[in-house]
């Protein structure tokens, strides 16, 4: 162990590497990969043998083998959370590029982590819920009035 020789670990310093493609469907990612898979050289990479190249289910395959992750946005923030709970966190995740997809699918793939899954762990969604959580809570806050020409206005709110 790290303490037995000195060393102190820390998960922060921890990467892991995984191959995401996203779609806006399962189907569609996984469709969008078969032809990829079958032509792919490193298929040990994705926890496949050469064996099972013709497989029509490979891409599902690999996916319950937790090799990849292979869906929708909505699937990629689940898997990751599976692994920060499994692992006890980690500091980086480094998506593995293979060239799976058609050129345009990889690049939609990148648009859709970028919106929809990085967001959900840097922080950015937190403070959007919590204003919208906010504003429903308090009906508009201390702006309402004065929004909605109702009650005081903000100038008369200031201290």
């Amino acid at each position: 162990t790290a303490a037995k020789h000195g060393q102190t670990v820390s998960r922060a310093d921890w990467r892991l590497m995984k191959f995401y493609h996203l779609a806006e469907s399962r189907k569609e990612a996984y469709d969008d990969l078969r032809e990829g898979l079958r032509r792919f050289h490193s298929l040990h990479l994705l926890a496949v043998s050469p064996d099972e190249v013709d497989d029509p289910h490979l891409a599902e395959k690999v996916v319950e083998r937790g090799a990849a992750c292979i869906g929708t946005p909505e699937d990629a923030v689940a898997d990751i959370q599976r692994m920060q709970e499994a692992s006890g966190g980690f500091g980086g995740l480094l998506q593995a590029v293979y060239f799976l997809a058609p050129p345009d699918k990889t690049l939609r793939s990148y648009d859709l982590w970028a919106r929809y899954v990085a967001p959900h762990f840097q922080g950015h969604h937190a403070a959007a819920w919590n204003h919208r959580e906010w504003v429903i809570a308090s009906g508009g806050g201390s702006l309402n009035g004065a929004v909605y020409g109702r009650g005081t206005s903000h100038r008369d709110e200031v201290v």
